[in-house]
């Protein structure tokens, strides 16, 4: 499971890195694209909070059932996709 987590974590990780140098390079050149790189930004923070609350969550529940792991995971997914979708857009 622990794999699972690092495997998510990672590039939720690496999109937070990479929309802060998105959000710079616009303070920088390009001011009238920072409030979208400050969405950006934004939304990817709110990701990796999700994300680390669920792996938080996921920890200290235990060995869960299947029914209640597959209940999780629809419940993850679905808390993930907006954040997920504010940076996509």
């Amino acid at each position: 499971m622990s794999q699972i987590w690092q495997d998510l974590l990672s590039p939720v990780d690496a999109l937070v890195a990479y929309s802060e140098i998105l959000r710079e390079g616009a303070r920088s050149r390009t001011p009238h694209l920072l409030p979208d790189c400050e969405r950006i930004v934004s939304a990817a923070h709110n990701l990796s909070g999700q994300v680390e609350q669920l792996i938080a969550a996921q920890a200290g529940g235990g060995s869960p059932g299947e029914r209640q792991a597959q209940s999780f995971e629809q419940e993850w997914r679905h808390d993930l996709r907006t954040p997920l979708n504010a940076v996509k857009g």
